[in-house]
């Protein structure tokens, strides 16, 4: 998946945050979550990058991708 530059410039400084009770995974983590929660099958186009609270933080692939609230 081609990731958003924004992201990329997010790991590349912090290699994973927690702020205002959102969590960005580590990079080295986004592959097991996202293989756990099966998200290349379930949501083509889209991996799992956090957590706020108990829901996943989505990210689309490619160079723009828009923010949605959801209640997954």
């Amino acid at each position: 998946l081609e990731l958003p530059w924004e992201y990329r410039e997010l790991l590349a400084q912090t290699n994973g945050v927690y702020a205002n009770l959102v969590q960005i995974y580590p990079a080295e983590d986004v592959p097991e979550r996202n293989s756990t929660y099966k998200v290349a099958s379930r949501l083509p186009g889209y991996f799992v990058i956090g957590s706020n609270d108990s829901f996943p933080v989505l990210l689309r692939a490619g160079e723009q991708s828009p923010v949605f609230a959801n209640d997954w």
